[in-house]
């Protein structure tokens, strides 16, 4: 190819969405790499338009790294193998977002990872009615009760004023002797029987029978839940301690320590990049490109995150050089090439 009559090179900074990006920035290694290797000009002009290229691809390369230190971020935080604390957190803030998006809501959501992970056959979660699901999940919740201290919180909020308001009401309603036979008890005051309810604990009632009075299917416990200020430390608490040993298991099992350890290496790598280094730029940003092309989930999490699809296909072309003659038409427009 021979290069002449050296005008001023046209470039194209990647201003619009991650695609447009993407495809500045393999573009502008591209024309990096022909402008070194076969342009045929003076040193000092050469240098100019590789200094100009340089500046150009910067912009387009930021844009995407930032897409991707978030990308890479988010993924690493929900699969925090060894921190169960942030591995929950970033599950109780999913869930926070699956109330406001979808109509199932987070115990949909919750129920179904439960019992993926707890049935011999990770396809009876299909089968098994919704009931027992809840009652499956709820029963676990309880034989856990102490190590749930937010959650026993909010049954001592939720459950307790219900239950002093129905037996204050009773003894008003039926008197102290239908009282006493009505809830086995044997006071002989009727000011007895109110300093009873009035001191009632979770420790001296059912607690299986009151939740379900309460709340007997995961539609109305996901509507209790909506309605209490603390609802994201519950749902952390139930993510940390029901199934984060369940996933951790599964997935330790699958081999997710290794990729973790990969995408962690990439994540780093992603931090550190030496925006005046071209060369290293461009292979950290192919590495964790085909790192996200080969994790589905990766994928996912970039179209989400940049509300756009189709990228897998975007970056097959890119990386098989579909683009090239392209790319070589624009730089002999750009460099005036007859």
């Amino acid at each position: 190819m021979n290069w002449y009559k050296l005008s001023q090179i046209w470039v194209d900074n990647g201003r619009g969405d991650f695609e447009d990006n993407l495809k500045a920035i393999y573009g502008f290694e591209y024309k990096y790499t022909m402008v070194n290797s076969k342009l045929n000009t003076t040193p000092q002009r050469k240098q100019n338009i590789l200094n100009n290229l340089q500046e150009a691809f910067n912009e387009p390369t930021q844009n995407v790294i930032g897409v991707l230190l978030k990308t890479f971020g988010n993924w690493l935080e929900s699969h925090a193998l060894l921190n169960p604390d942030k591995w929950a957190a970033q599950r109780a803030k999913m869930g926070e977002e699956l109330d406001i998006n979808t109509d199932g809501g987070v115990m949909e959501d919750m129920l179904y990872e439960y019992g993926k992970y707890t049935y011999p056959d990770s396809r009876d979660v299909y089968k098994i009615p919704k009931e027992k699901q809840f009652s499956d999940f709820i029963k676990n919740v309880f034989k856990n009760i102490e190590s749930m201290p937010i959650f026993k919180e909010f049954l001592v909020d939720i459950l307790l004023p219900e239950q002093r308001n129905y037996l204050m009401e009773m003894l008003e309603s039926e008197g102290l002797k239908e009282f006493n036979s009505s809830s086995w008890k044997k006071f002989k005051t009727k000011e007895q029987a109110e300093n009873y309810i009035e001191n009632l604990t979770l420790d001296s009632l059912d607690i299986d029978d009151l939740f379900y009075t309460y709340m007997p299917d995961k539609e109305s416990f996901n509507n209790v839940l909506s309605n209490v200020g603390y609802k994201e430390q519950i749902l952390q608490e139930l993510y940390k301690v029901l199934i984060f040993p369940l996933w951790r298991d599964h997935w330790v099992s699958q081999g997710i320590e290794i990729t973790r350890n990969n995408v962690q290496k990439i994540y780093d790598s992603l931090n550190s990049i030496d925006y005046s280094n071209m060369g290293n730029t461009s292979a950290t940003i192919n590495i964790a490109l085909s790192a996200v092309h080969q994790n589905g989930s990766m994928i996912d999490y970039i179209e989400e995150e940049v509300g756009e699809e189709g990228l897998r296909v975007v970056l097959d072309n890119l990386t098989n050089g579909l683009s090239k003659s392209i790319w070589d038409e624009e730089l002999k427009k750009e460099l005036n090439i007859n």
